[in-house]
């Protein structure tokens, strides 16, 4: 984030606009809030040129969200980058898309105990279903 703000107060100042602590991450070409109609025409444009026609700004959040809880990103850091006040919104839509990330934790903690990954754990909950 530090250096996209870096990025953008250097763009606003080209256009003789000072950047200020309120100026929106996604901002107008002089640093005020972009109207949405104006953010949907641009992403249009943007998708049409790279090769995303048909995919929805609301697509890329989920995608967004997906990637980082896949790549076992925390959920308080995860929400707070979406956006959300807790982790709440984030464990319940997205967590249980990657079950994956249930086997690697309890492999992380198997490596803390038995000392090394090649220690084969097996998750309680796959046990409680006859794993």
């Amino acid at each position: 984030m530090d250096r996209w703000k870096s990025a953008q107060a250097v763009e606003l100042l080209g256009k003789g606009s000072a950047q200020k602590p309120e100026t929106p991450v996604v901002s107008s070409a002089v640093g005020g809030f972009m109207h949405p109609q104006n953010f949907a025409r641009w992403w249009s444009f943007y998708a049409k040129r790279n090769g995303l026609e048909g995919y929805t700004l609301h697509q890329l959040r989920h995608t967004f969200a997906t990637v980082m809880v896949a790549s076992g990103v925390d959920m308080v850091t995860a929400a707070d980058l979406m956006g959300h006040s807790d982790t709440a919104m984030l464990a319940k839509v997205y967590a249980h898309l990657v079950p994956e990330n249930a086997t690697r934790a309890v492999a992380a903690v198997g490596g803390v105990l038995f000392g090394g990954k090649e220690t084969p754990v097996v998750p309680f909950a796959a046990l409680a279903k006859g794993a």
